[in-house]
C-alpha cells in the first residue's frame, strides 16, 4: 500500500467459521485515497509470493452493479477466494475472504 501512497490502512472484520477448516471473513478497509485497484494490487502481490499459493486466477466481475476484484487460488490444500468491491466515491473497500466454501455461498454473503 505504501507504493500507492497509503500510509495508514484501517480494517475491521468479523470471521465466520463453517466447520472443517472452512469459513469466511467480512472486512472493511478504510484509508484516505484508498482505491479498489490499489488494494487489489496489494492482495495480488502478496499471493504471488506466497510459499504455498498456486493456480492464482483473477477476474473483475461486476458485483451489485459495482466494479469488483475476485482472486481464486490454492493455498496448500485450501481453495481461497478474495472478493473486494468499492462503492463510487467511497474511501473504503469491502471484502469477503473465503476458504473452502462454495461460490454460491460467497455470492450470497457478498450480495448482502
Amino acid at each position: 500500500m505504501w507504493g500507492a501512497g497509503i500510509r495508514e490502512l484501517r480494517s475491521a472484520g468479523a470471521q465466520f467459521d463453517m466447520g472443517n477448516q472452512s469459513g469466511y471473513t467480512l472486512v472493511v478497509y478504510r484509508a484516505e485515497g484508498l482505491t479498489l485497484a490499489a488494494l487489489s494490487a496489494a492482495f495480488e502481490a502478496g499471493a504471488s509470493v506466497g510459499r504455498k499459493t498456486q493456480d492464482i486466477r483473477i477476474t473483475e466481475p461486476p458485483l451489485r452493479g459495482r466494479p469488483s476484484f475476485r482472486m481464486v487460488l490454492l493455498n496448500g490444500d485450501h481453495r481461497q477466494v478474495v472478493t473486494l468491491f468499492q462503492a463510487p466515491g467511497e474511501s473504503e473497500v469491502r471484502g469477503v475472504l473465503a476458504s473452502d466454501i462454495s461460490d454460491a455461498a460467497i455470492a450470497d454473503v457478498a450480495n448482502r
